[in-house]
């Protein structure tokens, strides 16, 4: 009784309602977060009520490929089921879905500055696996970073949450830039965080 009545009235009622972000925003935060940190059990309900509120099934789609490539593949798996299920029960086929080959974003619209982007990889990743530096700028930074399935703000907004959800706080820096370039307020980050 007293989670239920602190959930309703701390989350629903104080939180969700704070002005510093849309609906929209908590949707995309918390469902990032959800499968980021391997959640489903608050999956099938935020599902829902993000499509209720507006989000559209090529938004959610693309959010659970993007989350995949931040977070973890393993993560998204389960995110992947409930997500099928409610597109199921809602009736919603594959003509609502991203496209596989989707018209592309210019990498200066999704990722990190460029300059950046490889010397972050040269530095942390070369030394590890250039196949793995290479398959992270040919697939995660070119492919993944530049579909067009959900807009370059919410990407971003995604993806740093999905870092601080994760405790990658190394990238944490560039995206959380890029982020505000594309659109993200300061005083949205500290919205999100509160969220």
């Amino acid at each position: 009784m007293v989670l239920a009545h602190d959930t309703d009235s701390k989350i629903v009622e104080d939180l969700w309602r704070r002005p510093g972000l849309s609906h929209k925003d908590r949707y995309i935060a918390t469902l990032a977060t959800l499968i980021a940190r391997q959640q489903p059990p608050g999956m099938l309900n935020y599902f829902k009520s993000a499509l209720d509120s507006g989000l559209t099934p090529t938004e959610l789609s693309a959010l659970v490929t993007h989350i995949a490539f931040y977070g973890s593949e393993s993560s998204t798996l389960s995110a992947v089921a409930i997500l099928k299920h409610v597109y199921q029960e809602r009736g919603i086929g594959r003509d609502q879905w991203p496209e596989i080959s989707p018209k592309r974003l210019r990498l200066a619209q999704e990722g990190p500055d460029e300059a950046i982007r490889v010397k972050l990889m040269t530095e942390s990743i070369n030394p590890v696996s250039e196949v793995l530096q290479h398959l992270t700028d040919d697939l995660l930074d070119h492919e993944i970073g530049a579909r067009s399935g959900l807009a370059p703000r919410d990407r971003n907004l995604a993806t740093i949450t999905t870092l601080m959800a994760t405790g990658q706080m190394a990238f944490l820096p560039l995206y959380l830039g890029r982020a505000v370039e594309q659109g993200v307020t300061p005083e949205q980050v500290g919205e999100l965080l509160a969220h």
